[in-house]
């Protein structure tokens, strides 16, 4: 899977620059691949935390076998990712948390979950779109490279 890219715009600019980033898009190699509207910055909703945990944990739990909080861990340390920070003059890494992100950031979490397991396990691993997530004016391009 490549990187995504996202592109941050007012809402008064919001028109042409879907356009811009479609034309870019357009312009890309790549089979499987669409434009995302992504959340605005405020911190994540109860409903993406049920689609999370109730669909997309739950989904990779029952395919892989692993329990829900170790997936949760192991996803967040994939995608969020840690920090080092100094303790008692000793460097530790530290796991960011989920619930510190913002609506925005928790939305590109969970794509880049479900582009991972679609690549990972494939069409046994196709997790449905979120219903009702909320949506701004950030503007993403996601795509798959050639397998």
């Amino acid at each position: 899977m490549k990187t995504l890219s996202y592109k941050s715009i007012s809402k008064a600019d919001s028109k042409e620059a879907f356009r811009q980033l479609y034309n870019d898009a357009q312009s890309l190699e790549f089979e499987n691949g669409y434009i995302a509207l992504l959340s605005a910055d405020k911190k994540r909703t109860p409903p993406q935390n049920r689609y999370y945990w109730g669909v997309v944990i739950k989904m990779l739990s029952d395919l892989t076998g692993y329990e829900p909080e170790i997936l949760h861990e192991y996803l967040c340390s994939e995608f969020i990712g840690e920090k080092s920070r100094s303790v008692f003059d000793k460097l530790i890494m530290i796991r960011q948390k989920s619930s510190s992100l913002s609506a925005s950031e928790f939305n590109e979490y969970i794509e880049k979950i479900r582009f991972w397991a679609f690549d990972k396990f494939g069409e046994m691993c196709d997790i449905p779109d979120p219903d009702g997530l909320p949506t701004s004016v950030k503007l993403g391009i996601f795509f798959e490279q050639d397998r």
